[in-house]
């Protein structure tokens, strides 16, 4: 079975509707697994984790959620489930191939 991020679907992504953030496929969870990860390896440096999430989050929306909430996202981090984290890892082996190709 392929794994997918949502919104790869017709008519998800036709409407955009604040053109200051930016579309995310991944959902709001997924995107939390990578922003902590980023915060676990000191990739991107802040002084908590929560500052990251209220800084980045504004400016992210998905194809189902234009309002992101910081504070939800970052609360799911503290119990991932299996099948968001087989959806971050394949997409990031993905980017790793596709960074291969350059």
């Amino acid at each position: 079975m392929d794994i997918v991020p949502i919104g790869n679907d017709k008519g998800a992504n036709d409407v955009r509707r604040n053109v200051y953030k930016l579309v995310c496929t991944l959902s709001e969870d997924q995107i939390g697994i990578i922003l902590k990860a980023a915060d676990d390896l000191k990739i991107v440096i802040s002084r908590s984790l929560s500052n990251i999430f209220n800084q980045i989050v504004p400016y992210l929306s998905t194809p189902y959620k234009e309002d992101l909430s910081p504070d939800s996202m970052r609360s799911h981090t503290y119990s991932i489930e299996e099948r968001d984290k087989q959806i971050v890892i394949e997409t990031l082996q993905k980017m790793i191939e596709k960074i291969k190709e350059y």
